[in-house]
């Protein structure tokens, strides 16, 4: 498994040696790019019709409207609500959040988000989003990322876990069941953390193999699925998703499932 941190995250500083931050260098380009390749059968069959959406056709479209130059690069605001959609159905359900963010005005997401992804500073440009209406971090961090695939990570609950994965005594790598508590100070530690492990993976890689923050992303993303997949010969994706959303949120051992399976069926 791979190897992150020796140390919790929460006294980084950027003067951290990139080896560090790879954990002596034990991932590789190859491992993130399988990975990538792997994600299609690990990807949540709920989001079939919104992943091209966040992951290539809204990419596509803010790269086409910075092309045109005519005016500053935004979100509409259905574009946003679409974003909190597949936001939603890839993590945890909160009910209340898709009311907040529809209370937001179409000009109020557009000069939030025009600019947010005008700033300099990627950082500073989230605290532009989280004034939004139910635009928290995790979320600001999506959109910024949408705009910006490249630089910009996504907050997601794997991401972070992954940037935070430490080995116990036994050598064992642990970390996947870390709290979140989705503040700026958390996105910051996923922020530096990844830009310098993706650039430490860059140094070393082929121009056409640079890796990018959305291939982290999806990285983490499959490393915590295959914990809690079993595949099934011929039906790798059916299996593996009605795993992960018998667990939720990609984080109870298989076992407890499989008790809840039994606990269920004893109570009908």
């Amino acid at each position: 498994m791979t190897r992150l941190l020796e140390k919790s995250p929460t006294s980084m500083s950027s003067e951290r040696d990139d080896d560090e931050v790879l954990g002596g260098g034990s991932l590789t380009v190859e491992e993130v790019r399988q990975s990538v390749e792997d994600y299609p059968d690990y990807a949540p069959q709920k989001l079939e019709d919104l992943d091209p959406f966040r992951y290539d056709d809204l990419p596509e479209t803010l790269r086409k409207r910075r092309e045109d130059k005519k005016s500053a690069v935004s979100l509409t605001k259905d574009e946003a609500v679409k974003l909190v959609e597949w936001k939603l159905k890839h993590g945890k359900f909160r009910p209340n959040l898709m009311k907040l963010v529809t209370n937001n005005s179409e000009a109020a997401v557009k000069e939030a988000t025009e600019s947010a992804f005008a700033h300099a500073e990627p950082l500073k440009a989230l605290d532009i989003l989280t004034k939004l209406s139910g635009i928290g971090p995790a979320t600001a961090s999506l959109l910024l990322s949408v705009n910006s695939p490249e630089s910009i990570p996504f907050f997601s609950d794997e991401l972070f876990r992954f940037v935070h994965l430490e080995k116990n005594g036994k050598g064992e790598m642990i970390g996947w069941d870390r709290k979140i508590a989705y503040n700026k100070k958390e996105y910051t530690q996923v922020y530096e953390t990844c830009t310098r492990l993706r650039d430490g993976l860059n140094a070393k890689a082929a121009s056409d193999e640079q890796i990018s923050m959305l291939d982290l992303e999806k990285h983490a993303y499959v490393l915590s699925a295959k914990r809690n997949s079993v595949p099934k010969a011929g039906n790798d994706k059916g299996t593996k998703r009605s795993m992960e959303e018998a667990n939720d949120d990609n984080n109870i051992p298989k076992v407890e499932t499989t008790e809840k399976k039994r606990r269920t069926r004893s109570t009908k």
